[in-house]
């Protein structure tokens, strides 16, 4: 929001000159902070220093980013008696902008004091205050003093909603009699909005009956939509049991619209609502239910634009009656699958159709050889229909002609005797790029052939490769075919010439997943890479086709990551903006900062936070006008939404790696550390290095916006690839584990480091103080390391590049544990026992992981699929060890003399020098560096061998594409992978050099 624009203004009592605030406003609206600053400086020196110009370089310090310097002005202003209107804005911009909305409020209230009896509007500056503040009880207050000034009766509504936010059951009943109040004395423009109000509020204090008579009775009739008041009586009448009414009021708007599906769900509800209280009449309800759907369906069987409601919901009732066990047997399964055959028949060419036959689909799997069986016969059944639909069209006048013509000699092969010829296309768009009647048609028929193929193909993937009887080479065998296969037909696809926008999908987009989905199959159980890589070849063609098709970015994106690259291209495609931010990041933004792409994960941190910090501005202005306008019902929505985001996980999460991510500034230099860990992002940091419970932070990633057209036993591998810790790990407990990184980080940086005025000087703590800390954080580490072992399964599965990364950790958790325990027996004599033994060999374990990575580059570790093991140990463990090292550097004079605990440390001692040697080596080695010619030569012999290594693995499916094609694909993707290790070796190197400096600092 720019400053408002007040002219004329003058320097009080000195009539001599204008100050130039329309100029110095100019300057700062243009972000012309220089002329801004020459501007100021030159007003205070004709007019002096006067209020509103002390405001306006508040602003410009603002806008600089000194944000403490432009409080402190602001500060000082409140001081003085009075300030005029302009100045008080420009206080107010300031405040509001850097979100000091106590200062606001602090001047209202101010203002309201020196009122002998505060105006109305006063109370309503006030009102929006609070409300910026989210502070419901004093906004309650309010409006009980509005009402007694204005005697409005709206402010009883006002105060009806923040009791109904705040929750206060002693106050709800008198919520109730004040809404009660505003429908006898109030306005009928905000009985709707008031209506439904109070109907919260019945539904809070568990009043179902007061609420189906004030829903019937003249109020109910202020709801402008019948059905809006059919739907609220229906869920009220659920709560009191009345499930037969409830029932009747279903089926009357079903019978108005059979495509109703929330009716058919308030029905079903009902209905099995009725069934438990009458089990003895359970035969006949049942039968009179089924009749019912089965009138509708007859009835939509007649109808030329057939609705499918009352199809999902003859099969929907089935499959309750399945699941609630209430009929079990082959007969009444049988049933259910011709009802799913009519189904696709019906609607198999919509795009929606596999998604609402999923749940059904889910419950007939359960018999796997049933299914199975029934699936074929489901298929062949389809693929005859095709075909006799594909002949009966030929017959009519005008639609079949391309069927007796000479197929053009540049034709493709048409495998299915329905799919029409390319020389039927119409080839024009008529005027403003619309398409034609024919071409609309010609359309449909091509996207109708394909969403039919695609979801036969979806169904039988349900039923196709789990069979336990073949071995493992045989299951890959097929699953790779069937891949081919799948792309095969969407290379057909693409041969239609189909006159489609760029921002549209290509019909055959889903047969390209699909395929994609057995390439990742063949990974997952062979763990061989070639079937990524061929993976990405597809995908990175189909973008090209379609790169609207997000879908398909995300597979890619996904498919990227797993093989160690990064390319935020991608991500500038999917077009990530505002709330996306938090509901879409968790696809990249851990996996870029692991992957070494710091300042890309700083660039889509800080437009996160721009986000975040927007909406705290945005929210409360939205719920004030909500109030002023009446919309009344909105007002907890957008509540709820800002609990949400001001919780959010993901923001969290990122801040706190965010933090990690300097680990650079960890090792090398306190003084920054202390810049870092002091920063003061209110609502969020503070809650950061506190023991707090993170049970309370919101999980709003979006998990289901990647298509996965799996069975729920197929589901688990590939979300736990293309999802990472967000699907079978509590994300939470991550979180926990890089919040207890942080703590202690900062006790071993923030309390053993005094930050003077110039210079820094080290402080060393007491042993004693020092064991106690590193005490408190073991406890920690062991529930840590209790909750990494619990999930082993999944993190050796999940960490696939990482190797034995995750094995490090808890190694390095127990080696901590382990020297804690030691120091505390020294300092304590206690006696408590210690397997010296064990804790040397994991310690020698670590020692000889370093050696055997000395030798690496990062294009190396790439070509041998260990890139990402490669930056876990860069990023994570060298961290954490250097943690334990410097923690017993900091106590080493307390353990010389003891000699188990000496020989425990020459081989810690042993490990740091190995870590030394391999930070060494490493730093030393460039990757895609122009210096020199001897560099160019290393550069273009690493371009070759990342080519070597995608032609190597995706040689297999080269001939499906044309010669020059297959070269541009190729060359395209080893530039992208280029870009990408380039990136990772030039972050691990610089965090490498920070560590040896940290390390060099350590003595033993």
């Amino acid at each position: 929001m720019p400053p408002k624009r007040i002219t004329n203004l003058k320097k009080k009592n000195q009539q001599t000159q204008p100050i130039k605030i329309d100029a110095i406003l100019d300057a700062l609206n243009h972000d012309s902070l220089k002329q801004a600053n020459k501007l100021i400086d030159k007003s205070e020196k004709i007019s002096g220093t006067s209020p509103v110009l002390r405001s306006l370089r508040a602003i410009l310090y603002q806008k600089m980013g000194d944000f403490q310097a432009a409080v402190n002005i602001c500060d000082s202003l409140l001081e003085l008696p009075s300030l005029d209107e302009a100045t008080v804005y420009y206080v107010s911009h300031v405040y509001k902008t850097l979100q000091f909305f106590n200062k606001l409020t602090q001047m209202q209230e101010l203002e309201n004091k020196n009122e002998k009896v505060p105006s109305p509007a006063s109370m309503l500056k006030l009102f929006a205050c609070y409300t910026r503040e989210f502070d419901f009880a004093k906004m309650q207050q309010l409006c009980i003093s509005l009402y007694k000034e204005t005697k409005s009766p709206i402010y009883t509504v006002w105060n009806a909603i923040c009791i109904k936010i705040l929750n206060d059951q002693r106050l709800l009943p008198l919520s109730e009699a004040m809404i009660s109040k505003y429908f006898k004395e109030g306005s009928k423009d905000h009985y709707a909005e008031t209506l439904r109000v109070i109907l919260d509020l019945f539904e809070t204090q568990k009043k179902p009956k007061k609420a189906i008579e004030l829903l019937n009775g003249e109020f109910g009739e202020s709801l402008k939509m019948e059905l809006d008041r059919q739907r609220l009586t229906i869920k009220f009448m659920i709560q009191d049991q009345q499930f037969e009414n409830a029932m009747k009021i279903s089926k009357e708007i079903i019978e108005k619209n059979s495509d109703d599906w929330l009716a058919y769900e308030t029905l079903f509800e009902s209905f099995f609502g009725m069934f438990s209280k009458k089990e003895d009449e359970k035969e006949t309800n049942i039968k009179s239910l089924r009749d019912y759907l089965q009138k509708l369906c007859e009835t939509e069987q007649n109808s030329k634009q057939k609705k499918r409601g009352p199809f999902l919901a003859r099969m929907k009732f089935e499959t309750e009656l399945i699941q609630r066990k209430i009929k079990e047997n082959d007969q009444d399964q049988d049933e259910l699958f011709q009802y799913l055959n009519q189904f696709i028949d019906y609607f198999g060419h919509k795009n929606s159709c596999f998604k609402d036959l999923h749940s059904v689909l889910e419950i007939l799997s359960l018999n796997e050889e049933k299914f199975k069986k029934n699936v074929e016969e489901i298929s062949k059944i389809q693929q005859q229909n095709r075909k006799k639909k594909g002949k009966g069209k030929g017959k009519g006048k005008g639609k079949g002609k391309a069927r007796g013509k000479k197929k053009n000699k540049n034709q493709s092969k048409q495998t299915n005797t329905n799919q029409p010829k390319t020389k039927d296309a119409p080839q024009k768009k008529n005027k403003g790029n619309e398409l034609s009647k024919e071409q609309e048609q010609f359309h449909q028929k091509i996207q109708t052939i394909l969403n039919y193929k695609t979801l036969l193909e979806k169904i039988q993937r349900i039923s196709s490769y789990q069979e336990n009887e073949k071995e493992k080479e045989e299951i890959i065998s097929i699953l790779y075919q069937k891949g081919v296969d799948l792309f095969k037909e969407y290379l057909k696809a693409l041969e239609y010439p189909l006159q489609l926008e760029d921002t549209e999908r290509h019909f055959g987009d889903e047969l390209l997943l699909l395929s994609a989905h057995y390439f990742i199959d063949c990974f997952i159980n062979s763990q061989d890479y070639k079937y990524i890589y061929q993976a990405i070849l597809i995908l990175f063609k189909g973008v090209k086709k379609s790169p609207w098709n997000f879908q398909i970015i995300i597979w890619l994106l996904r498919c990227f990551i797993l093989i160690g690259v990064i390319d935020p291209n991608l991500i500038e495609k999917l077009e990530i903006k505002n709330i996306l931010y938090d509901t879409m990041s968790h696809f990249y933004l851990r996996d870029y900062l692991q992957l070494g792409n710091v300042k890309f994960f700083n660039e889509e941190l800080e437009e996160m936070r721009k986000m975040q910090y927007g909406s705290m501005v945005e929210v409360p202005d939205n719920i004030f006008q909500c109030f002023k306008v009446g919309t009344f019902s909105k007002i907890e929505e957008f509540y709820k939404f800002h609990l949400r985001l001001s919780t959010s996980f993901q923001f969290m999460s990122s801040l706190v790696i965010n933090f990690l991510s300097n680990i650079s500034s960890f090792c090398s230099n306190s003084q920054e550390l202390h810049k870092v860990l002091s920063l003061n992002i209110r609502h969020f940091e503070k809650k950061m290095i506190s023991d707090e419970d993170d049970s309370k932070l919101s999980m709003n990633q979006n998990m289901n916006v990647i298509s996965i057209f799996n069975s729920e036993k197929q589901q688990i591998p590939f979300q736990e690839l293309l999802y990472g810790s967000f699907y079978s790990v509590n994300p939470k407990e991550k979180l926990r584990r890089e919040k207890t990184l942080l703590w202690f980080l900062q006790f071993l940086f923030e309390t053993n480091y005094q930050i003077l005025a110039q210079h820094e000087k080290p402080l060393l703590f007491t042993s004693e103080n020092s064991i106690n800390q590193m005490e408190k954080n073991s406890s920690l580490l062991k529930q840590l390391n209790t909750e990494i072992k619990k999930n082993h399964k999944f993190y050796t599965n999940q960490e696939l590049l990482n190797e034995n990364g995750w094995e490090n950790i808890t190694s390095l958790i127990e080696i901590f544990v382990q020297l804690v325990k030691l120091t505390k027996n020294l300092n304590e004599n206690l006696n408590e026992k210690i397997d010296s033994q064990n804790l040397i060999q994991k310690i020698q374990s670590l020692s000889l992981q370093f050696k055997e990575l000395k030798a690496k580059s990062v294009l190396d570790c790439f070509i041998e699929q260990k890139i990402t093991f490669f930056n876990s140990i860069i990023l994570t463990e060298i961290p954490w060890i250097f943690i334990i090292l410097k923690s017993f550097s900091l106590i080493q004079n307390e353990i010389q003399n003891q000699t188990e605990i000496q020989t425990i440390f020459n081989e810690i001692n042993s490990l740091k020098q190995d870590i030394e040697s391999f930070v060494k080596e490493f730093s030393s080695l460039t990757s895609f560096k122009k210096k020199s010619k001897i560099d160019l030569n290393q550069q273009e012999n690493e371009i070759e061998k990342i080519n070597e290594n995608l032609i190597k693995n995706t040689k297999e499916i080269h001939h499906f594409f044309q010669q020059d094609e297959i070269s541009n694909l190729i060359q395209e993707m080893t530039q992208i992978i280029k870009k990408s290790i380039s990136i990772t070796s030039s972050s691990i190197n610089q965090i490498s050099k920070s560590l040896l400096f940290g390390f060099n600092s350590l003595k033993f």
